[in-house]
């Protein structure tokens, strides 16, 4: 009869286990959120709720999306400003547009150049590169002005793709240079157009391609610089969710922790189960 109700008792306490322990971690690594009517999910995480004393989230590092009220969803690059215009989860793409453009749609002006160095996102072939040289002393061959930036006897000037020559020498004639990234269709429609638009950039991850092919989701310690794999039973592992080594367990609540060591006293474990449950609380 003891035997009977410690098995009855065992299994209601593994069952707890599990469901607090998925759903607890789920909920916390993974949360989708609306911002402005955009909904933000993974890879992309909250900026706005990134807690430096414990650095772990779900989601891919450099995508953290702060939100407010007043201002669309926002992407930091480089330490520029970018608006998240769209996100499309089945191409793995989403449409930016460099905060500096909204400052005057009628005269824009592109202010600083974007590195993707280090980052999991990269040029869409939809793209067009733009390359502009601001307030010079001289035309430039073959170039298209831009009139509305004339300051006096200074002219700027820009080029589409690969028209720029090859042999332009640009120093000394204009102050500054600035290559930026438009929708290729854009092009056509004049600057102002095309700069408003906006462009796209595909996001991938290749610490994530063995987790998410095994329809697991990508955990990032931004302390430790590690990649782990979260699986559907809640279990987290080193690198996909078909691996046999060692499980890592993501953190658990206090009331997942209390079920863990309520459930081993009445198994009537011996002090090697404390090994277990101290490897269940170590951080990852």
């Amino acid at each position: 009869m003891m035997f009977q109700i410690q098995s009855v008792l065992s299994a209601f306490l593994v069952s707890l286990l599990f469901n607090s322990f998925f759903d607890t971690s789920v909920a916390y690594y993974f949360p989708s959120f609306s911002c402005n009517g955009l909904n933000i999910s993974y890879p992309f995480w909250s900026l706005d709720n990134y807690n430096s004393s414990y650095p772990q989230y779900g989601g891919y590092p450099g995508l953290g999306i702060h939100c407010s009220q007043s201002t669309n969803a926002t992407l930091y690059l480089s330490n520029n400003t970018f608006f998240v215009k769209s996100i499309n989860y089945t191409n793995h793409s989403l449409t930016v547009m460099d905060r500096d453009i909204t400052d005057n749609l009628a005269c824009p002006r592109a202010r600083h150049n974007l590195s993707l160095d280090h980052l999991p996102l990269e040029y869409s072939k939809l793209d067009m590169h733009y390359t502009f040289y601001y307030n010079c002393t001289s035309p430039l061959p073959s170039s298209i002005p831009v009139d509305c930036l004339t300051s006096g006897e200074k002219k700027s000037y820009y080029y589409i793709g690969h028209n720029k020559p090859k042999d332009l020498n640009w120093y000394g004639i204009c102050e500054d240079k600035v290559v930026t990234t438009e929708l290729d269709e854009g092009s056509t429609r004049g600057l102002a157009t095309a700069l408003d638009q906006g462009f796209i950039l595909d996001y991938s991850e290749p610490n994530c391609v063995k987790c998410e092919a095994t329809n697991g989701l990508c955990l990032y310690n931004n302390s430790t610089n590690k990649f782990w794999c979260h699986c559907k039973e809640g279990s987290t592992k080193f690198d996909h969710c078909t691996s046999k080594g060692r499980i890592i367990p993501v953190k658990l609540s206090i009331g997942t922790k209390l079920i863990f060591i309520l459930n081993s006293i009445i198994r009537g474990r011996n002090c090697n189960s404390c090994y277990v449950l101290l490897d269940m609380l170590l951080p990852i």
